[in-house]
């Protein structure tokens, strides 16, 4: 049956099998630095943590395909869901430590360089990319466990262009921008309706997901 442990033991073979690849992690700090330096601010390099992040999601079932890891998914007598649910979670949690490491060094940079008040934007920064890395993932997760990585491979760039070419088109649209800075304008309500949206996306998108690799498999 499903259990909370099957799903944590899937997530730390996640990491295993992530640690083979460790090019893949340190493209992350590579990225930070040489944003912070050209002077972006906290939120640019939110949106950084979220799409680098998706590489790295990305290559998780490159290499569960690769390797046939999802045979060994099934001798270790886990069921579909707990499989599914510890994706989810690792993914989530490389995220967040993506986040994490790229504030840090945005902080410290932005300090260094004598930048006034270097931690200004994290709470929204962290908002608005939390946002961007739900809606891409949610589209994209449920293809991989549907299709196979090389299968959807092709299909779920296209979330990943719509919503990282959005996020290029704003700063270079002066009137998107404009529309954005309103809508931001509402503050703290929108930056909590993007954490409610994040959270019901990603599980409407778990459910979606256990279907779809169920129906696979």
């Amino acid at each position: 049956g499903f259990n909370m442990n099957n799903a944590f033991n899937m997530v730390r073979l996640d990491f295993y099998t992530l640690k083979s690849q460790p090019g893949v992690y340190l493209i992350i700090p590579v990225v930070a630095i040489f944003f912070s330096l050209m002077g972006s601010p906290i939120t640019v390099l939110g949106f950084t943590a979220s799409w680098l992040v998706l590489i790295v999601n990305t290559n998780l079932f490159a290499v569960q395909e690769r390797y046939g890891l999802e045979r060994l998914y099934g001798s270790l007598a886990v069921n579909k869901r707990s499989i599914v649910l510890g994706r989810y979670i690792s993914t989530t949690f490389n995220y967040l430590f993506a986040f994490f490491v790229i504030v840090i060094i945005g902080v410290l940079l932005s300090f260094m360089q004598g930048r006034s008040n270097p931690t200004q934007g994290i709470f929204e920064g962290f908002c608005l990319s939390l946002f961007v890395f739900s809606l891409i993932s949610a589209i994209q997760l449920p293809i991989y466990f549907g299709t196979g990585y090389t299968k959807g491979r092709i299909l779920s760039m296209i979330p990943f262009l719509i919503i990282v070419g959005f996020v290029m088109l704003q700063s270079l649209v002066a009137k998107l921008e404009g529309i954005i800075k309103s809508i931001l304008s509402y503050g703290n309500f929108i930056y909590t309706l993007c954490l409610i949206v994040s959270a019901v996306v990603m599980i409407v998108s778990y459910g979606i997901a256990v279907i779809c690799y169920k129906k696979r498999i």
